[in-house]
């Protein structure tokens, strides 16, 4: 995607969820290595940043603002990373949000 429209009423104009879903580039890099995480399959981004977001309350996205309503903040205990007590970056990697200010965002 090259461009896209950040709307109030729909999230990305034309997705089917109005919450837009955030990847880090860490999660990413984890996930391609670390395909069999239970997260990992159910998961699917709009848009990969290289950020944190674990002190992000707003992100400005070329002319809309999108407010980081929630990150992934806990772990389905049926996961293999959970039961070996592993840290996966899903956990701090992603976040979601909902469009406080309209706007077009290009890559």
């Amino acid at each position: 995607m090259e461009e896209a429209t950040l709307s109030l009423d729909e999230g990305i104009v034309g997705n089917k969820h109005d919450d837009i879903s955030f990847l880090s580039v860490d999660a990413l890099q984890f996930q391609k290595n670390n395909p069999d995480g239970m997260c990992m399959a159910r998961f699917k981004e709009n848009i990969v940043l290289d950020i944190d977001f674990r002190d992000i309350d707003t992100l400005e996205l070329g002319d809309a603002v999108v407010e980081i309503s929630s990150g992934k903040r806990f772990c389905f205990e049926r996961c293999k990373y959970f039961d070996e007590g592993k840290l996966c970056s899903f956990k701090v990697g992603v976040a979601f949000g909902k469009v406080i200010k309209s706007g077009i965002i290009k890559t």
